[in-house]
């Protein structure tokens, strides 16, 4: 029984040594990841990725860690930058991407490196709907410091990581925590221009953003599963621990809002005018001022209503950060966006704010002014708009803004906390009146991009139609209350229609004959200031049933395009041989 005991026991420690071994053997990296609470939503900041090597871990060059995300959940935001690990030594700050449990850890490099080089990984995060949007890689290469170009693959070449102070000690790599180069001295951005990796990774960089609403995703947790690619397999990662990244809660939505009573209406056309008169007619539109056909300086309608403004709607608070804007002009023709649009933005500054409330966002000013650029229609040549325009068409081709864009000056745009709406006051439009037709459509399209993940593509926004709606033509009735009848005879009669108005138009004239008979007749077009006269035996009614001299009739006018005030006739009758003659003048 005594040996028996003593057998068990050695086993017992066996088995515990044999654990240990497994727990901290070559090329053991166990996975660490934060899993915040997000919202679904087709932009939004994941979680953090730290990763844990154990001792004697050992990769080689072109060795590749790859992530892939589950269930088609995949990246929105570009990311390619080099992460140093540095000359050998390490350091145990938690600050830092590449760090070790103690200071007194170091990484071998096999063969040493090159003066002037570094190894590192190339960390590639790709904005794709697709299945490259899913994948996320680390690849270890070599960067020349000088010059951040990567030098060519060379297969020998390794590291391995000393666990000098104890055999428990970790190489930690962290990924997507924002840390930055000012922060580390370790991270470096892929230049697009140079093809190299030397600029500073800044502040929403080095994040990992997703997408869980374009492909649909349906479940609760996102995660991102660990693999090893090595050139030799005898060094392939082994990888444990929680693979997840983000937690799904509800959906997060971004919509336009309409303040009470706002209507989007139609904008003037001018004319363009000659040195030798008339002059220039065009007027510049700003969206948010109610208009007015009567004054010049007002762009719009009478149809564009008072309380029009550009507010976006967000379901949960915007995030207090600083953001950039774009807007591009979009003018559609039959529903197609014109390749030349002929609305133009102008020279006044963009202003936003945000606010608490539907009701303060449509009553309040507090907007901040935006620092913008501004590109022509093919979205590279810098534009310098005009201000906005005051019976002035010319517009040079400098002059044509199509693109208002913040990039490079993110601002605030006055967001505060617990803030749901976004008010953009618009500038005021300029227009080319050659490049317009009554008509066709003008729209805003917006993109806001936040400091990290957000990134809001808006729906168009339209802000009016080209052609003030044509008021429907002035009509106007008169009564004739007796004739003699429709036909030839003893008894002639004639009618007289009277346009003393200053538009041309038409008269309908309507006969009711005693037994019921009815037809019409419609005049030509009577000239402003001029009359229809005829004998109604001369006229050609419609209907059926109508004739003789003596029926006894009674005639109905109405008017298109001749107002009642502007209407008038009288009515003739008459036998030649007894030479008796009567007029009268009709009623209204």
């Amino acid at each position: 029984m005594r040996r028996k005991g003593i057998f068990t026991l050695l086993a017992a420690a066996f088995m515990v040594l044999a654990f240990t071994a497994v727990t901290f053997a070559a090329n053991v990296v166990v996975l660490k990841t934060t899993v915040p609470n997000i919202p679904k939503s087709t932009c939004f900041q994941a979680g953090t990725d730290t990763m844990e090597m154990d001792d004697q871990t050992t990769m080689r060059e072109s060795d590749v860690i790859q992530f892939t995300l589950n269930n088609q959940v995949t990246a929105c935001k570009n990311l390619n930058m080099f992460m140093s690990l540095g000359t050998g030594a390490l350091s145990a700050s938690a600050d830092l991407s590449v760090s070790a449990s103690s200071g007194a850890d170091t990484l071998t490099f096999t063969p040493a490196l090159a003066a002037g080089e570094e190894l590192g990984f190339v960390v590639r995060v790709t904005n794709s709907d697709s299945t490259a949007g899913q994948i996320m890689t680390l690849t270890l290469r070599k960067r020349i410091i000088a010059t951040g170009a990567l030098v060519a693959v060379n297969t020998a070449q390794t590291f391995t990581f000393n666990a000098v102070t104890a055999a428990t000690d970790k190489l930690i790599i962290k990924l997507f925590d924002n840390k930055t180069t000012a922060g580390t001295a370790q991270l470096f951005k892929f230049n697009a221009t140079t093809g190299f990796y030397t600029d500073a990774i800044i502040a929403g960089d080095n994040i990992l953003c997703i997408d869980t609403l374009t492909q649909n995703y349906t479940g609760e947790n996102v995660e991102n599963n660990p693999d090893s690619l090595p050139f030799n397999t005898a060094q392939k990662l082994s990888f444990s621990g929680d693979f997840r990244i983000a937690h799904i809660l509800g959906t997060v939505g971004f919509q336009y809002t309409p303040c009470a009573k706002a209507l989007v209406g139609h904008i003037k056309i001018g004319v363009q005018g000659s040195p030798q008169g008339p002059l220039d007619t065009c007027t510049s539109f700003d969206f948010e001022t109610a208009g007015n056909e009567a004054v010049a300086s007002n762009g719009y309608c009478n149809d564009h209503k008072a309380g029009n403004k550009m507010i976006i709607q967000s379901t949960s608070a915007f995030e207090v950060t600083n953001y950039t804007v774009k807007m591009q002009i979009i003018v559609e023709r039959g529903g197609v966006a014109k390749a030349i649009p002929g609305a133009y933005w102008s020279s006044v500054s963009l202003s936003a704010g945000g606010y608490d409330t539907l009701a303060n966002a449509c009553s309040g000013s507090d907007q901040q002014s935006q620092t913008t650029t501004y590109l022509q229609v093919d979205g590279v040549t810098a534009a310098s708009p005009r201000s906005p325009a005051s019976a002035n068409c010319d517009l040079t081709a400098a002059e044509k803004a199509v693109t208002m864009d913040t990039v490079g000056f993110p601002a605030s745009l006055n967001i505060g906390a617990g803030e749901f709406f976004l008010f953009f006051d618009l500038p005021p439009f300029n227009y080319d009146p050659a490049e317009i037709l009554a008509g066709d459509v003008v729209k805003v399209r917006v993109t806001l991009t936040g400091a990290g993940c957000l990134q809001i593509q808006m729906p168009d926004f339209e802000v009016g139609t080209f052609g003030c709606a044509l008021a429907p033509p002035p009509t106007g009735a008169l009564l004739f209350p007796y004739f003699t009848g429709v036909g030839a005879g003893d008894w002639w009669n004639g009618i007289v229609i009277v346009n003393t108005g200053s538009t041309p138009g038409t008269a309908t004239l309507t006969v009711h004959q005693k037994d019921g008979a009815t037809g019409t007749f419609t005049t030509p077009v009577i000239p402003a200031g001029s009359l229809f006269v005829d004998l109604l035996e001369n006229i050609t009614f419609s209907g059926t049933g109508l004739g003789g001299n003596a029926a006894g009739i009674w005639i109905g006018v109405t008017t298109d395009g001749i107002s009642t005030s502007a209407v008038d006739g009288f009515g003739m009758m008459a036998v030649d041989s007894a030479g008796e003659a009567m007029g009268y003048l009709p009623r209204k």
